[in-house]
């Protein structure tokens, strides 16, 4: 018999959402990574590539950073998705639940399997302006389905 223990990061800085959070709430989390949804805009990607290009670097394409939804609109703010706790998307309901640390799979280039190496790009441009305590840098939001 095959067995493998995970458990969530310790260090990411926010709690999983209890069941305290909502009366009658269950909140089904995969072993996906840290969470089943990740939230992208379109507006904090072209406002990432803004800063890339003023650094003289390459835009990216929102598929470095793998997500499952992509949220584009004329009035959506960059990073504004940062602030969201709730959102609706058809029928199904999400808890916003915290922002996507993002690793050195963000400096690969998809087409040419080509490294940035750590450090590398978008990262490099992340951290002067999304780097958290701890040296996280972010792009997009992790959802849970309510």
């Amino acid at each position: 018999t095959f067995e493998r223990f995970v458990k969530i990061n310790p260090h990411q800085g926010e709690e999983l959402p209890s069941n305290n959070y909502s009366n009658n709430c269950n909140f089904p989390v995969s072993l996906a990574d840290e969470a089943p949804y990740l939230l992208t805009s379109q507006t904090s990607l072209e406002d990432l590539n803004r800063r890339l290009l003023l650094r003289g670097k390459s835009p990216v394409e929102m598929r470095r950073f793998r997500p499952n939804i992509v949220v584009s609109g004329r009035e959506l703010r960059p990073w504004e998705e940062d602030t969201w706790k709730r959102i609706r998307i058809g029928n199904v309901e999400f808890h916003v639940w915290q922002r996507c640390g993002r690793c050195v799979m963000t400096a690969i280039d998809r087409d040419s399997l080509e490294r940035n190496g750590c450090g590398g790009e978008p990262l490099a441009t992340l951290s002067t302006f999304r780097e958290r305590e701890g040296g996280q840098r972010n792009f997009g939001m992790h959802l849970i389905p309510a």
